[in-house]
Formats: C-alpha cells, structure tokens, sequence
C-alpha cells in the first residue's frame, strides 16, 4: 500500500521531487520505490522522457486503482483503531479553500491538534473547485470552503458566516469613512482569478453598488490583494479575517458602503455515502462547535 501511496504523491504534487518533500522521502527512496511498483506490476508507469510526472496508459489504469487500494486500507486501519483502547489516533487528510485558510482553517485545525494530538494531520489549501473535484474523487476525504458548492455528490456542514469589508490605503481619501457608490467612481478594484469563487462573489457585491466607470486588476490570492490595496493600487473586497492585521498595524483601512458586502458561509464538505475515518469524522463533528467559538472570538490563535 505505501508504494501506492508513493505513486498517488507524485501524481497529485506533479513530480517526484514535490512528492519527495510532501512524504517526507528522499527523491532517491521515492524512485526506488516507484521502480519496485513498476516489476511488481511488469510496467512502465511514467513517461520518462519528459520533464513532468506524466503517467503511462499502464500507469493511469494502476492509479484509479491505487486511489481504491488505499482508501480500503486506511478503512481497515481505521476500523482497528476504532476498537482499540486508548486515545483516538491515525490520520486526518482535509483540505482548506484559499479564502477559508486566512483564519478559519488553521484555527480548526490547531483546536483539533489540541483535542487529538496522536492524530497525524495532512492538509493542503486549494481553490474551491479543485477541492471540490478532489472530495468528488476520493482523493481527500473532507474540505474546509468559502461558499457552498453545488455538487450532488457532497454533503454540507455549515461552520459559520465571515464578514467581509471593503478596505483602501490609509491616504485614500475616502479611508475610515462612509462612501457612496457616486464617490466611488472610477475606482480601481482588485480581482481574484477567473474562475474563481472568491471573484464571483466580490463581482456580485460590486453589482449591488452600480459603481460608474470602475476598472479592475487580477491578484491571485487574497493576502497579496490585501498587500496591493496597503500599496495604494486600488479598493477590494476582502474577508475580514484576511484583513485583520493590515487593519490592526494601520497599513489599510475600511470604506464603509451602504448595503455592506455580504457575508460569505464557511462550509465542510464531504462526498455523501462516503465512509469516513474517525478522525474525520471527529473533524466533522468538532467543526461546527468551533466555528461557533471562532464567531464568537474565543478562538484566537
């Protein structure tokens, strides 16, 4: 199974050496044991004659295999771990969205750190859609989301709203005021990628104000658009999570606007019928609770 699992590392980080660093292996250990695989299975199953980690035909039938393989075999690890005494332990592998990881993914988290430290956490932080994709097929079990996917294949924990402000350079004119849609015009605003959720919703929250002649540029993650505003290239829409520190050490500063931008729900999604371990489902329970404590600010890491 752990060379399996090799195998899934490498296509999910799209190289031998990302995977090498993810597992922690060394980048000789891990071709070791992708070469043991290929006599085991009387196959090539990377195209060595590119750059990239591109798999064989032979190596894309293993790999929906693998997925398979594993999941059976972390099933049966957790089923013993259920009935063995003492505390919870084993592995939880979840990610977070972009926009959920400014605050809310790393306190859920540290706080199930804190409840279950014999649990081993991997995570990665992805845009809404490739996780989406990635709980769809299995390859992660549980994700943390701004925004509610619309997926038959998932159910949904509501975790909490984030609010979210509208911020400019402290020497913007209109800084730690109240403003008008007309006052705003000609305004410059800084875009997530295309593509995105987080884009999404901040070009329905400019479509409720009906701002005249605006113009927008594309930053493709929120903290360096929180960096852009500090530096004076334009307005955005942002978590207030995201923008907590810029606000608190003075380096940006709120617009007030009337209607507010909406809140945004974070959310827990996981693929529906799917067996969870129990980490995960400790995960899924914890959630919730904690959203709750982190709304309320008793969370503060």
């Amino acid at each position: 199974m752990h060379r399996l699992q090799v195998l899934i590392a490498i296509v999910e980080t799209g190289g031998f050496s990302a995977a090498a660093r993810v597992l922690p292996l060394s980048q000789s250990t891990v071709s070791s044991h992708i070469r043991q695989l290929e006599i085991e299975v009387g196959a090539t199953l990377f195209d060595r004659s590119t750059s990239v980690a591109k798999l064989t035909p032979e190596g894309e039938i293993l790999l929906e295999y693998a997925y398979s393989v594993v999941s059976l075999g972390q099933a049966a690890l957790d089923r013993v771990n259920r009935s063995a005494p003492g505390p919870v332990a084993g592995e939880l592998r979840v990610g977070g969205s972009t926009t959920a990881g400014a605050r809310v993914f790393p306190d859920l988290l540290a706080r199930f750190a804190d409840l279950y430290p014999q649990v081993s956490i991997e995570f990665i932080v992805a845009n809404v859609a490739d996780l989406t994709q990635r709980v769809c097929d299995g390859e992660t079990s549980v994700a943390v989301v701004a925004g509610s996917p619309s997926h038959p294949s998932l159910e949904t924990t509501h975790i909490l709203d984030e609010e979210h402000l509208l911020v400019a350079a402290p020497t913007h004119p209109l800084a730690g005021s109240h403003a008008t849609a007309s006052l705003l015009r000609g305004s410059r605003f800084l875009l997530r990628e295309a593509g995105s959720n987080t884009r999404r919703y901040q070009e329905e929250a400019l479509g409720h104000w009906r701002i005249r002649d605006l113009s927008t540029s594309t930053v493709e993650s929120t903290h360096a658009i929180v960096a852009c505003v500090a530096a004076g290239l334009g307005l955005a829409i942002v978590p207030e999570s995201a923008a907590a520190d810029a606000l608190a050490s003075g380096r940006i500063a709120a617009i007030q606007m009337s209607p507010s931008p909406p809140t945004r729900s974070i959310n827990l999604i996981h693929r529906r019928g799917h067996p969870l371990t129990r980490p995960e489902e400790l995960f899924v329970k914890m959630a919730p609770l904690a959203g709750a404590e982190i709304r309320e600010g008793k969370v503060d890491r």
